[in-house]
């Protein structure tokens, strides 16, 4: 991260299906649905590699919004998907530090 918590390898907006695994490291990318809805927030981490998904919108049941995947790219050595289950933002303030969950919960991130 830079200076002032922005991302150093920037931010991007795009508008397409869905994000890559891997970016511009310490990047930020914000997908859109063509309706300009934010659907998905993706950090990159200092290797380019997906670190932490915020769903806001997506298909499927069962699903509360917004919710947080965790990336675990050591699991992907062993044959598993690196891409953790969806975490409720209520369940992350036990994982991560308040102040991250005050962050998306007012979409700041």
């Amino acid at each position: 991260m830079g200076a002032g918590g922005a991302m150093s390898g920037g931010t991007f907006k795009v508008w397409a299906r869905s994000l890559k695994d891997t970016g511009p490291p310490n990047s930020k990318y914000c997908l859109y649905l063509p309706n300009n809805t934010l659907k998905q927030i993706r950090l990159y981490d200092a290797n380019g590699y997906a670190w932490i998904n915020i769903d806001f919108t997506h298909g499927g049941v069962g699903h509360t919004f917004p919710h947080v995947h965790l990336w675990d790219w050591s699991k992907k050595e062993i044959g598993e998907e690196p891409r953790g289950d969806d975490i409720k933002l209520y369940e992350m303030e036990d994982k991560l530090e308040d102040w991250i969950c005050q962050i998306i919960k007012l979409n700041l991130l």
